[in-house]
């Protein structure tokens, strides 16, 4: 039998920052509670603490790098 290859996901150094609506997140929260416990309560649990942007805020305020200077880095 073929042995699964173990992949490890090395943390970025600047972890990239996403907005997500609440209609996206009950989406994927609602995908993940039909998918295997074991499988998914590390992401779940990472969605369930995501913060709430400020309502002064809005997600137009954030700006993607590239954008920002013309896609040059």
């Amino acid at each position: 039998m073929a042995e699964k290859e173990k992949t490890t996901q090395k943390p970025q150094a600047n972890p990239r920052t996403y907005l997500i609506s609440s209609t996206q997140l009950v989406t994927l929260m609602k995908y993940l509670m039909n998918q295997k416990y074991g499988e998914v309560k590390t992401i779940m649990d990472m969605l369930s603490t995501l913060k709430q942007l400020d309502p002064r805020v809005g997600p137009d305020f954030v700006v993607d790098k590239g954008e920002a200077n013309g896609g040059k880095k």
